[in-house]
């Protein structure tokens, strides 16, 4: 039981952490490639 917490954690964390890098680098990312173009 407690083993399944720990994945189901761990995996909802790097599910939120995922999606605040893709929020997040499209602001980052967008600007810089207009720049280069």
């Amino acid at each position: 039981m407690r083993k399944w917490l720990v994945i189901a954690t761990i995996f909802l964390f790097w599910q939120k952490l995922g999606l605040f890098f893709v929020k997040h680098l499209r602001f980052f990312v967008v600007p810089d490639k207009k720049q280069f173009c």
